[in-house]
Order: C-alpha cells, then sequence, then structure tokens
C-alpha cells in the first residue's frame, strides 16, 4: 500500500483574484465567495483536508492585501501570526499558489504593492515552491490576455524575478479539475519555510524589521508625502480662490474643503498605520509570543478538559443505578417514618381532647383534676411515655 503523505498549501492573491472559489472547487469545501472586488475572507482559514491520490492536502485562504476593511498593515500581521503559529507547531508549508487575474485592465500600484509583500513573505529561497496561476480568462479576449501573461512574465515589476528564483506560471481554467492539476505542480516539493518565518521565529525579529515589514513602512512613508503634497496644493488653491472672489467662488471653495477633509483624514489613516508599524518594538514581540503560547496552551487544556469531562462521564455512567436503588430504599423509609409520626400525632390530640373542657362542660381545675377520670387518663399518658423511652421505635432509631 502506498504510503499516506499530507501537505499543506498557502493560497494567496489580491481581492477578487478567485481564492476562494479555487480552494472550494479543488476541496469541495463551502467557503464564502465575494462576487465583487469587496473582500470576503477577512481571516487566515483552513478548508477541510481532502485526498489526491494518496496525498492529504490542506488549503490555507488568506486575505487579500487590498482587503476593503482592514488596512495593509492588519493583514500582515494576521497572515504572519498564521505563518508563525504553524511554524512553531513543526508545520511547515510545501507551497504557496498566488492567484493574479488576466482580466484587468490594467495592472496599478496596488497590484504591484501586492506582489512585492508577497515576495517579501516568501523570500528568495521559497520562491521556488511558488506557483503562480493566472485566473478570469474566460473575462477577456484570449488574444488579450496572452499579452497580459507574457508582460506580467517578463515585467521585473511584476514576476520576473520570482520565475527566475524557481517559481513556475500556469493557467487555472476555473474547473475543479484545472484546481486539482495547480496543486500536483506543488504536491511533489519539500516543505520550505518561508522568509517571514525565519525571521520572526528564528530570528526573533518584530513584524517592523522584516523585510516585509520594512517594505510596507518605506509605502505608508511614500504614501504620506503624497498626501501632504496634495494637502499643499489644495491649501495654494483655497486660498487663491479667496483671494480672488470669495463670493463668486463659494461652492468650488467649499468642493475644495471638501476635498482638503478626504485627503486629511486620509493622511492620518496612513500616519496611524504608519506609527502603528514603528511602533512594533521588543515589547510588541513579547506580547506576540506570549499570544501564541496562550494559544497553543488553550488547545491543551481543552483536550484534557475534554479528556477529564468524558472520564466524569463515564463514572457517572457506571454509578448512576446504586444512586437510583438507594433512593428508592431512602423514599420507602421516610414514607413508613411519617405514617408513624402521623399516628402519634393523632394519640396525642386525642389525649388533649379529652383534658380540655368541651362546650357545654366545666373546665377542669385545679380542684377537679384530681377526679378519678383525669387521674386514670395521666397515670395512662405516663405510662405510655415511659415505655418509649425504654423501647423506641425501630425506625425512629434509625433516622434519628
Amino acid at each position: 500500500m502506498a504510503k499516506r503523505n499530507s501537505v499543506t498549501i498557502a493560497v494567496m492573491g489580491a481581492t477578487g483574484a478567485g481564492k476562494s472559489t479555487f480552494i472550494n472547487a479543488a476541496s469541495k469545501s463551502k467557503l464564502v465567495v465575494g462576487h465583487g472586488l469587496e473582500s470576503c475572507t477577512s481571516e487566515v482559514e483552513a478548508a477541510p483536508p481532502f485526498m489526491l491520490g494518496t496525498t492529504s492536502v490542506t488549503l490555507i485562504d488568506t486575505p487579500g492585501f487590498d482587503d476593503t476593511v482592514k488596512t495593509e498593515t492588519e493583514i500582515l500581521r494576521l497572515i504572519c501570526d498564521f505563518l508563525s503559529i504553524t511554524y512553531m507547531e513543526k508545520h511547515t508549508l510545501h507551497g504557496v499558489i498566488f492567484l493574479q487575474r488576466v482580466a484587468d485592465t490594467r495592472i496599478g500600484g496596488i497590484a504591484r504593492r501586492n506582489l512585492r509583500l508577497f515576495q517579501k513573505i516568501c523570500g528568495d529561497d521559497a520562491l521556488k515552491n511558488v506557483v503562480i496561476a493566472t485566473t478570469m480568462w474566460t473575462k477577456v479576449d484570449h488574444a488579450l490576455a496572452e499579452a497580459r501573461e507574457r508582460e506580467m512574465a517578463e515585467s521585473p515589476l511584476f514576476f520576473k524575478h520570482a520565475l527566475s528564483k524557481g517559481a513556475r506560471m500556469v493557467r487555472h481554467g476555473n474547473t475543479a479539475e484545472s484546481a486539482l492539476q495547480v496543486i500536483r505542480e506543488i504536491i511533489g516539493f519539500s516543505p520550505i519555510p518561508l522568509q517571514i518565518q525565519r525571521e520572526m521565529v528564528d530570528e526573533q525579529k518584530a513584524l517592523a524589521d522584516t523585510l516585509a515589514g520594512q517594505d510596507l513602512k518605506a509605502d505608508l512613508e511614500r504614501q504620506a508625502a503624497e498626501h501632504k503634497a496634495e494637502l499643499e496644493d489644495l491649501n495654494r488653491n483655497i486660498r487663491k480662490h479667496i483671494a480672488e472672489n470669495q463670493k463668486q467662488n463659494e461652492e468650488k471653495i467649499s468642493e475644495l474643503k471638501a476635498d482638503l477633509e478626504e485627503i486629511q483624514d486620509k493622511l492620518a489613516k496612513v500616519e496611524v498605520e504608519a506609527c502603528s508599524l514603528r511602533a512594533e518594538s521588543e515589547t510588541s514581540r513579547l506580547e506576540h509570543e506570549n499570544k501564541i503560547r496562550h494559544m497553543a496552551d488553550s488547545m491543551s487544556a481543552k483536550e484534557e478538559k475534554l479528556q477529564t469531562l468524558q472520564k466524569t462521564v463515564r463514572m457517572l455512567e457506571g454509578t448512576h443505578t446504586a444512586h437510583l436503588e438507594r433512593l428508592a430504599t431512602a423514599t420507602g423509609m421516610q414514607k413508613q417514618f411519617r405514617a408513624l409520626g402521623a399516628h402519634r400525632s393523632s394519640a396525642s390530640s386525642g389525649w388533649n381532647s379529652f383534658c380540655k373542657a368541651p362546650a357545654g362542660h366545666v373546665a377542669p381545675t385545679t380542684k377537679n383534676m384530681h377526679t378519678p377520670k383525669c387521674m386514670s387518663a395521666n397515670n395512662e399518658e405516663l405510662r405510655a411515655r415511659e415505655r418509649s423511652r425504654h423501647y423506641p421505635h425501630p425506625l425512629r432509631q434509625h433516622y434519628n
């Protein structure tokens, strides 16, 4: 019988490149799929393992760096945390699939920045375990798609460097068989740690000090400089319109002020993100390590708690019948004791009724208490109490 292996493969790419669709087609999973450029994957998510021949394959879905909700810094932290934890647990990736649309009319700065961060995360040594799969071939003219594919392969701004380091470029036809064929390109690879895993785990670097973190920091600083230049230009235009004719240009000034506020907001967000990245220090690294240890300890504690609960359930099942039998016995004895108490209460009530003066009779006094009838009743009660003291009822003994 052939040896059964297991491989773990990360799937990366820009928002809308088809990562979740690719994983669902290959693994028959049901990950949420977006229908546009809004991100549906906001966390790192592992699809259920599936068999491809004799190999168990686990695909990891990751959010794109151009996420519509989270910032690039937040996405980088999510991916790095996941990669660090899996590397510490000795689960090394066998490879990475990077999905790239060929249907884009132009590949702008965001796409190039995503690719640059991806290559910094992998590092040159791990690029030989990368497969670049182009998607959306049915969305554009085939000849135009081929021209874009060729441009991306030959341009130093895109995949030329990765291909020179051993990465492969294939076409994905948006079918299950096509997805499985892409995965087969990686199954034979030997697992290798990514650059970001070695930096954060082996070298104990903070995220801001990694190659990917430094690249993101430089890009944020560039964005901040651009926004500041835009602010200065807008301020000059505002002052110019005010000086020329304030009344005639109120509408234009209002539009420019709205643009100014928008750019100020963008600048503030970029500066906050850049500050957050710069603040990644020894303290944040320790917090990162503590979080990873806490997650690992939590998983172990949950497993121990589950085993304890299972053992307790087995013990309870073993003693359940004995408890029911003792409960039934105790219930029967309590009923006998209550019956005895009711009998004694009836006897005592009869004696009290005898001694009390009923309506139409003279109440007993010191004088008539010595009549033969009362004296006889008193003597009988004393004898009953004496017998009860020397010969207590067995049920009363049991409950006393």
